[in-house]
């Protein structure tokens, strides 16, 4: 069993620019997770915008990072009409957007570790009541070099049963992906990569309501089927050249329902839980399962008219079937443990300062884990 404790903080300086969309959350292997390593380059006048199809929605928390329904919550409101109405017309306006994502993570060199560099592409057009968004995205992942020593050709790809110098995984590949968001309802679908070992259809639906009539009492659920972007192995596959082996290129498919219930003045207070199912499947890769379970609870205290700060708690369980963290043929490359529990304590200010909106976020957590190993 292993523990950590973390902390962490980040900020944002946002003037009308917007994110294309989450960048996956970082991934470890079997030791105590190190802080990833992450800078994000995004210029767009549009707000609210479409769910990144290659997000995976079941990523594994950061204990220092704020919870995803806390995180999805944040919004600063227009302080005048005029705001109002350009917001208005931005959302009924075709919209081109560009970016730049870049996440890095040490590690061993050819196997956990990863930098992964995004520059997505979307154009987005108004349909009926909702917005449709196609996006191109160019993906290069690169995990450094296979070190050439005995126990790395031991435990990458066909290990003692080969022999020879290991090849460099590094690929590249080109994202397609469609999105549709209308209401209470987002679907998407799309492809990884072309260019990677393997190419996976992805894809999702997502809806939430409120089911009451005070509007305090919400239900969201989502089906989806999400790359796993830990590594070079578990997103694109990779190939052991000195026997032409193949694997990788692992997919989460399954469901998430969570429900809230906001309270306090204007509701700006809330309690939350979520739970999760997905069945883990890669090519030459054993089948896993993962079960999630997490809520908590933030308050909400105004500063001023364009101020506020928030404090919450939050208590996120997860499990998998295996340990396939590892990086030989039928492995898949992604943190798997059978036991994984974080407790945070998550703060945030946010704010608008006439054309200036601004998020600072940071958190203090503790987490466990332990693995069983593998074969």
């Amino acid at each position: 069993e292993r523990n950590a404790v973390a902390t962490g903080s980040s900020s944002t300086s946002l003037a009308n620019i917007t994110s294309l969309g989450t960048i996956p959350t970082d991934f470890y292997k079997g030791k105590i997770p190190p802080k990833p390593e992450t800078t994000r380059i995004v210029a767009s006048r549009g707000k609210n915008p479409l769910n990144d199809p290659f997000a995976m929605d079941t990523e594994i928390p950061n204990p220092v990072a704020l919870p995803k329904y806390m995180a999805n919550n944040i919004s600063v409101k227009p302080t005048s009409t005029e705001e109002a109405l350009q917001e208005i017309k931005e959302t009924q306006s075709p919209q081109v957007l560009a970016g730049l994502s870049f996440r890095s993570r040490t590690g061993d060199s050819g196997s956990s570790r990863l930098t992964d560099t995004q520059t997505p592409v979307e154009i987005r057009m108004p349909l009926g009541d909702g917005k449709v968004a196609a996006r191109v995205t160019p993906v290069n992942l690169n995990s450094g070099s296979v070190a050439q020593n005995t126990y790395s050709s031991l435990t990458y790809g066909s290990g003692p049963l080969a022999t020879g110098t290991v090849n460099t995984p590094q690929v590249s590949g080109l994202g397609l992906s469609l999105a549709y968001d209308v209401n209470n309802l987002g679907l998407d679908i799309g492809m990884t990569p072309q260019g990677f070992q393997y190419s996976t259809i992805t894809g999702g639906i997502r809806y939430g309501t409120f089911v009451n009539s005070a509007n305090t009492i919400r239900v969201n659920g989502a089906l989806s089927s999400r790359p796993v972007t830990d590594s070079v192995l578990s997103f694109g596959g990779v190939t052991d050249n000195r026997t032409n082996l193949s694997w990788g290129g692992v997919t989460a498919t399954g469901g998430r329902i969570g429900v809230s219930k906001s309270f306090g003045v204007d509701n700006a207070n809330a309690l939350y839980a979520n739970a999760s199912y997905h069945a883990i499947e890669g090519n030459n890769v054993d089948s896993n399962t993962r079960t999630e379970f997490s809520g908590g609870v933030y308050k909400e205290f105004r500063q001023t008219g364009s101020e506020r700060f928030r404090i919450g708690l939050n208590m996120t369980n997860f499990s998998f079937n295996k340990d396939l963290s590892y990086y030989t043929y039928g492995q898949g490359g992604y943190f798997s443990p059978q036991q994984y529990l974080a407790v945070s304590i998550p703060l945030s200010v946010e704010g608008q300062q006439e054309d200036l909106i601004y998020s600072v976020t940071g958190s203090l957590g503790w987490q466990s884990f332990n693995q069983d190993g593998s074969n």
